[in-house]
C-alpha cells in the first residue's frame, strides 16, 4: 500500500488519487530547486532558459513569485510562455 501525506491533508491510498495540483507543486519545488543549484554553481556565468509549457499546467505562481525566479531573472534568465495547444478539428 503506498501512502502520501503533505502537511493539512491526509494520507491517499492509492498514488491515481494524488491531485494534479499537488503533483505540479513538487514540480515547480523541483524546478527551484534545479535552477538556484544551477545558479549558485555557475552565477551570472549561466545561460537558463524557463520554458512554461501551459499545455501541462497554467498556474506557475509558486515559480513566478519565488526568489529563485527573482535572482534568475537578475542573472539574465530567459522565460518563455509556451501555449496550449489548440485541439485537433473533428473529421468531416
Amino acid at each position: 500500500m503506498w501512502r502520501h501525506a503533505t502537511p493539512g491533508r491526509r494520507f491517499v491510498r492509492d498514488k491515481s488519487k494524488l491531485r494534479r495540483s499537488t503533483l505540479e507543486t513538487r514540480w515547480q519545488v523541483s524546478l527551484c530547486q534545479t535552477i538556484e543549484r544551477l545558479l549558485d554553481r555557475y552565477g551570472a556565468s549561466a545561460r537558463i532558459c524557463v520554458v512554461k509549457n501551459l499545455g501541462r499546467g497554467k498556474d506557475f505562481s509558486l515559480f513566478e513569485h519565488s526568489a529563485t525566479c527573482t535572482k534568475a531573472g537578475t542573472l539574465g534568465a530567459v522565460v518563455i510562455d509556451v501555449p496550449e495547444p489548440q485541439p485537433a478539428a473533428a473529421p468531416p
